[in-house]
C-alpha cells in the first residue's frame, strides 16, 4: 500500500546517500556507486525523484526500484507517467501526440513490465523524511512552500492537499526566489527539479542537487552531471562541491572527504 509521506527508520548499518535527478542515466549512478565503494548489504540510496525520461536508460527504473536499497520519492515525470496512462496500457491506436518524445520508451516495453512498472511509480510517496542522529532529513522532488514547516507540509499532504501535493512535485517558488529562510521543523531537505548548471546548491538547509544528469554526456564540455550527496552533509560541503568532468558526476561527502 503506497504512503503520502515515507518515514525511514535511521540506517544503523551503513551510509546513506541522496541522488539527483537520473532521467534515465542509471550508468552515471553505477559509475558514482562504485566511486563511493557503494555496499547493497548496509547502505541506502534514496532519490529526489523523476527517475524516468530523456535519458537512454529509463526501463532501468523497475530494476532499482525493486532493489532493497533503493528509495525514491514521486517527481512530476513520474506524476506525468501516472496521469497519462491512468487508464492502462496505450493500445497500438493510442493517440500519442506530443508524449512521444518524453515517453517513446514506454511504447517497447511488454505489458508485464508496463503493469509492474506502473504500480511502483504510483506507490511512491511525496514526500521522505530520514531519521538521523542529528535530526530527521527530509526529500522532496520539488519544494516546501515558502512560510511553512515541514510538520505543516506532511500533514497537509496526508490530507490531500492539491496545492501542497503539487508544490512537492513541481514547486519552485524557494529556489526562483533564492529564499535563504530555509524549513523549520527539518534539519535540511533535498530537492531536485530545477536544473543548477553551476553544480549542486544549498539555500539554507534547502539542498538542490539536480545538476542535469542526462545532459551530462549530451553537452562534455559544459558542467552537467549527476550529484550524489551523503545524507549527513552540511550546506558548507554542497556550496563547495566540485564536477569531476571525466566521470560527470559530483560526489559530496561530510567535511570535504573525498571519494
Amino acid at each position: 500500500m503506497s504512503v503520502s509521506v515515507l518515514k525511514l527508520p535511521e540506517n544503523t548499518k551503513g551510509r546513506d546517500f541522496v541522488v539527483g535527478d537520473i532521467h534515465g542515466c542509471f550508468h552515471l549512478l553505477e559509475r558514482a556507486m562504485t566511486k563511493i565503494s557503494f555496499d547493497p548489504a548496509a547502505d541506502r540510496i534514496i532519490s529526489v525523484g523523476d527517475l524516468i525520461n530523456r535519458g537512454p536508460q529509463s526501463d532501468r527504473c523497475l530494476e532499482f526500484l525493486q532493489k532493497p536499497w533503493f528509495f525514491s520519492v514521486r517527481g512530476n515525470h513520474e506524476r506525468y507517467f501516472s496521469k497519462t496512462f491512468k487508464n492502462g496500457y496505450p493500445s497500438t491506436s493510442y493517440e500519442r501526440g506530443g508524449i512521444e518524445k518524453t515517453l517513446h520508451w514506454v511504447f517497447n516495453q511488454n505489458a508485464d513490465y508496463f503493469k509492474k512498472l506502473s504500480e511502483a511509480l504510483a506507490a511512491l510517496p511525496l514526500a521522505m523524511e530520514i531519521a538521523t542522529p542529528q535530526g530527521p532529513v527530509g526529500i522532496v522532488h520539488g519544494n516546501v512552500p515558502r512560510g511553512m514547516s515541514w510538520q505543516h507540509f506532511t500533514a497537509r499532504i496526508s490530507a490531500g492537499d492539491k496545492e501542497v501535493r503539487g508544490a512537492a512535485t513541481e514547486g519552485r517558488s524557494r529556489i526562483t526566489a533564492g529564499d535563504l529562510q530555509g524549513v523549520t521543523g527539518i534539519r535540511h531537505i533535498f530537492s531536485g527539479h530545477t536544473v543548477q548548471e553551476q553544480g549542486p546548491r544549498a539555500l539554507g538547509n534547502c539542498f538542490y542537487i539536480d545538476t542535469g544528469a542526462y545532459q551530462a554526456d549530451l553537452y562534455p564540455e559544459k558542467n552537467y552531471a549527476l550529484t550524489l550527496a551523503d545524507l549527513r552533509v552540511t550546506a558548507e560541503d554542497i556550496n563547495k562541491s566540485q564536477n569531476n568532468r571525466r566521470d560527470r558526476c559530483i560526489i559530496i561527502l561530510p567535511g570535504g572527504q573525498k571519494p
